[in-house]
């Protein structure tokens, strides 16, 4: 056991997770064998400080490659028997797009070339296949071309040969949680490739959801076509995709959207007892609560929380999870990765990437963007100070510094300046968190002392 991870996570924690975690295949230790995203995402955030989880999520991540398509790309939703060889060959759009953002988040911590050839092939499959109502995609791809042919032998054949026998049906439905996610998945896709195309395919996405799928009761639907329910996990998602949006651009408004759209989920979700229901409208049955739901819940809200100095998000957020966490039984391997989580998002202060900037828009800005947004740090704020707009304090700590200058921070440290964007993998990499220089800039948990 790796005693520098224990020190910050609760040794029995770890010791019940790795024994429900397969060395010699990856995954878990289950019938079927997936990525599943919140053990990747923890292993991501924690492969600096543990050798045992770095070393199940590499197995995880190449050995899932098993999983792709050799002829159209994209994902297969899972294998059975204890092994990735025995695809099941539906593919969902939920799926590839949790595969992109882990994908290209592996392939930026350990520059992993692999792993992006394999997210932009999932793209180009969702692009050709899922695509019809462009720009949104559709929810997924039968396994069968035909209803009752065995389709091993079919996926084993070219891309001629397969055309010839006719392409599985494609349901022609678009959701709003899965095309979050994929505004997501393609934001981190242009930040770890630099290709403004998946920016703008992600842009437009995001048009439409906010045009097209948001409530006069400022929830968003599930799809356009049904507004009598409302779904916990969808307004998340449009939530997390919006304050992405948000520090991507430095658009205040887009930080009150998000901001609105979290008062509006914890006071239409919340039940009698403070937990969030998976599904609010007209219900003919009670709706369940979910522990995954609402821990995913607290982490975004969390980070809009310290983005937009809000305390009282904040302390809302923190209620849930610690509620939440004390109410749930389940120490499953599905579940214990939100317990380990909670410390990476919720009880380590965050980083402040602090711009030094003569105006918007820039193209040093938007290198520097690439680069933080490439290594997905769960608790990063990406604050702007431009050189005309200083205020007393931000005059004295800048005032000579040249705009296009980049410094990370926290409440205890503070790097020497960054000019390079590739100077910024040296700070942001698990293995490389640690203090630069000595406190410089006053930062508190929640942002710059005044």
């Amino acid at each position: 056991m790796d005693t520098s991870f224990a020190r910050i996570l609760d040794q029995d924690l770890l010791n019940v997770f790795e024994s429900k975690i397969d060395f010699e295949k990856g995954a878990y230790k289950t019938y079927k064998k997936s990525l599943h995203s919140p053990g990747i995402e923890m292993a991501l955030a924690c492969s600096g400080e543990s050798d045992s989880l770095k070393k199940w999520l590499s197995l995880s991540i190449q050995n899932s490659y098993q999983l792709m398509d050799h002829e159209w790309g994209g994902i297969f939703q899972y294998a059975t028997h204890f092994d990735w060889k025995n695809a099941h060959y539906e593919r969902l759009l939920r799926v590839q797009a949790e595969h992109i953002l882990n994908y290209t988040r592996y392939s930026a911590i350990f520059e992993d070339s692999i792993a992006l050839q394999k997210a932009e092939k999932i793209y180009d499959y969702c692009n050709e296949f899922l695509s019809l109502q462009r720009p949104l995609f559709n929810n997924s791809q039968d396994a069968d071309y035909k209803k009752g042919i065995e389709s091993t032998t079919y996926y084993a054949l070219s891309d001629d040969e397969r055309r010839k026998l006719g392409v599985p049906i494609t349901h022609e439905v678009q959701f709003l949680k899965e095309n979050a996610m994929m505004v997501n998945a393609l934001i981190q896709l242009w930040a770890a490739t630099g290709d403004e195309k998946y920016y703008g395919r992600a842009e437009n996405i995001f048009m439409v959801l906010r045009s097209e799928f948001k409530n006069e009761n400022g929830l968003y639907t599930r799809n356009t076509t049904d507004a009598s329910l409302f779904s916990l996990d969808d307004n998340i998602a449009m939530l997390n995709a919006t304050i992405l949006a948000a520090q991507i651009s430095g658009q205040k408004k887009l930080l009150i959207e998000a901001e609105n759209l979290a008062k509006n989920i914890l006071e239409k979700f919340t039940t009698q007892n403070g937990s969030l229901n998976s599904v609010v409208g007209d219900l003919t049955l009670e709706s369940d609560v979910l522990g995954s739901s609402n821990m995913n819940a607290a982490f975004v809200i969390h980070h809009l929380a310290l983005i937009s100095k809000n305390e009282i998000l904040q302390q809302e957020a923190e209620d849930l999870a610690e509620k939440t966490l004390d109410e749930s039984s389940d120490f499953s391997e599905y579940f214990i990765p939100y317990r380990l989580l909670k410390t990476k998002y919720m009880d380590e202060e965050p980083l402040h990437a602090v711009f030094i900037l003569e105006e918007s828009g820039t193209k040093i800005e938007r290198e520097m963007l690439q680069k933080l947004i490439a290594y997905a740090l769960p608790n990063l704020i990406i604050d702007r100070v431009y050189k005309s707009k200083m205020t007393s304090e931000q005059e004295l700590l800048y005032s000579s510094t040249e705009p296009g200058t980049l410094f990370i921070c926290n409440s205890s440290f503070c790097s020497s300046p960054i000019k390079d964007p590739n100077e910024i993998r040296s700070v942001l990499i698990p293995e490389n968190k640690k203090p630069m220089l000595p406190e410089q800039h006053g930062f508190t948990k929640s942002g710059l002392k005044n």
